[in-house]
């Protein structure tokens, strides 16, 4: 299948992804090369979306049923297919607005004839001359830099994706000054990390990168550092550490998931991270306490609108299947509910920002979260 289903809870700001064509950026340290081997025809690809938009249940078809974003994700990243103008053009023409992530070509920016307010492209920009590792990239980093700012000067939302962020390619004022120059709509910042698995197929992955992850404390103050200056820019952020600390959720319009969501969902997708805004606002009223709880009642009160938009929704076990969840028993089909409850009491929901009490339940019998504050 070429149109895929995301997690239920969108990690990235959209539920649905393409994955069409190899990648030919080369980036030696990024996983492309595993992940898509084979080339899909724009013909292919269409009647995969027809096929799973006429299915009668499952959430893939319920989203395409409903319009919501296509991704173009960067595991193929779409400019490098020999048809990726006439293919986004065609997706735009069936009604999805789209979510293209991309290290860009030299075309790119005949992207101003196809996208429109509803769409967003996120654009890699590890550094800004230093093409270590990436040398077989389309682009050269200035050309990225100089194509994200024409971009935004037409209109485009762009978010520039510092991903990963290496200490040895680039450094906190140069990112800073890409920003400053650029002027994105948002900055997703992700240090590198090695592989998590061992094997795809008979590929040993490992042996793959030889890139070092930085063992030392450093980048994440780096991360941190440029986190809070983009804060102070008016800039929207997504980046890995901010869940350590609720400072960077107390203005909700500088939480790039949110922005996103607000944009492409009407604020109806349900997004990592998105409980933390309203744990932040929670903050007055849990003055000399270190930590905030949070029930079930109290999610389905806080998301009662995407609960209501998700009413029609056939969900299947196959949809929020995992190895987390392989040995519990899940109905075939459920609701939406049913499956969001089912991942909150297997601790499925918001395992990486929170924890929860073994041994304490609420009245119902389901989990209860807690977040540990930190100082900030």
């Amino acid at each position: 299948m070429i149109l895929n289903l995301l997690n239920l809870i969108g990690i990235l700001p959209h539920h649905l992804e393409i994955t069409a064509n190899p990648c030919q950026q080369g980036c030696e340290y990024c996983y492309a090369k595993i992940w898509k081997r084979e080339y899909s025809s724009v013909d292919k690809i269409l009647n995969d979306i027809i096929n799973q938009r006429n299915k009668k249940e499952g959430l893939l078809s319920f989203y395409l049923n409903n319009f919501e974003p296509i991704a173009l994700s960067n595991r193929s990243d779409i400019l490098c297919h020999a048809e990726w103008f006439n293919l986004l053009k065609t997706i735009k023409k069936l009604g999805y607005p789209l979510y293209i992530e991309t290290k860009g070509n030299k075309e790119m920016l005949s992207l101003t004839e196809i996208l429109d307010k509803k769409d967003e492209i996120y654009i890699t920009i590890t550094s800004e001359k230093n093409q270590k590792y990436e040398e077989k990239n389309l682009l050269k980093n200035i050309e990225k830099i100089e194509m994200a700012k024409i971009l935004r000067e037409k209109g485009i939302s762009v978010v520039i994706g510092i991903n990963p962020y290496m200490r040895e390619k680039t450094n906190i004022d140069e990112i800073l000054k890409i920003a400053d120059y650029v002027k994105p709509t948002g900055m997703v910042i992700r240090p590198y990390h090695a592989p998590t698995r061992n094997k795809v197929g008979n590929i040993n992955v490992k042996d793959l990168y030889k890139m070092k992850e930085d063992k030392t404390n450093q980048t994440k103050i780096d991360i941190l550092k440029i986190s809070d200056i983009l804060l102070e820019m008016k800039i929207p952020i997504d980046s890995t550490y901010m869940q350590e600390n609720l400072k960077y959720f107390k203005n909700k319009n500088l939480v790039l998931k949110y922005k996103d969501n607000k944009k492409m969902f009407n604020g109806k997708s349900l997004l990592c991270d998105e409980e933390l805004i309203i744990m932040a606002k929670k903050l007055n009223q849990y003055k000399g306490y270190d930590i905030i709880e949070f029930y079930w009642e109290d999610f389905t009160e806080d998301f009662a609108a995407t609960i209501e938009y998700h009413k029609d929704a056939i969900v299947k076990k196959s949809d929020i299947s995992s190895r987390a969840l392989a040995k519990i028993n899940i109905p075939e089909k459920m609701t939406y509910l049913e499956a969001l409850k089912i991942l909150w009491n297997n601790y499925n929901l918001f395992q990486k920002s929170h924890g929860y009490y073994k041994d304490v339940k609420d009245k119902e019998g389901n989990l209860i979260y807690f977040y540990q504050l930190k100082e900030g």
